[in-house]
């Protein structure tokens, strides 16, 4: 995939894209079961910064016919971040800050690559309760829960983590 590296390149910029492969075998496995016996090793890892820079490799992608899997931090049980078309692997740990918390309306506004923990104090700090606390708070992100029906020692009172989002 050399024309779309090359296109990533200029958008998101030398330093936040990789096709090397002591890179791509970070992002080849998770903490499933899947990919044990098969190669889910992406073609090319990028590091979006900001929110247009994401859809400009949705746009380049598209284009180009490449499939699009986004990471969080890798702490899925479930498989679901695995490259099991190859293609580009979506890194949104630089997407990790919490925008706003508002706690009067009770809603805080986080980016995607944001750690749980990260949430789960700045809600804390602004006397709003954030129902979602897995054991891996630390190092999982908002964008990974979501998508994979994340659920945490609240779940039996509070549910799943997409029960809290609007």
């Amino acid at each position: 995939l050399p024309k779309v590296e090359e296109k990533l390149r200029k958008i998101i910029g030398e330093k936040f894209v990789s096709s090397e492969l002591c890179d791509r075998l970070v992002y080849s496995k998770d903490y499933s079961i899947e990919g044990i016996a098969d190669d889910y090793t992406p073609d090319i890892i990028v590091k979006p910064g900001t929110t247009d820079e994401v859809v400009e490799v949705v746009k380049i992608a598209n284009e180009m016919n490449v499939p699009i899997y986004t990471w969080g931090a890798g702490t899925s049980m479930s498989g679901n971040p695995l490259a099991v078309e190859r293609g580009i692997v979506l890194d949104m740990k630089r997407l990790n800050q919490v925008l706003e918390v508002d706690s009067d309306n009770l809603t805080i506004t986080a980016q995607a690559g944001t750690t749980i923990e990260t949430i789960f104090t700045a809600a804390l700090d602004n006397g709003v309760f954030f129902a979602h606390h897995p054991e891996s708070s630390l190092s999982s992100t908002i964008g990974g829960a979501l998508s994979c029906m994340g659920i945490s020692i609240y779940g039996a009172k509070y549910g799943y983590v997409y029960d809290q989002v609007l």
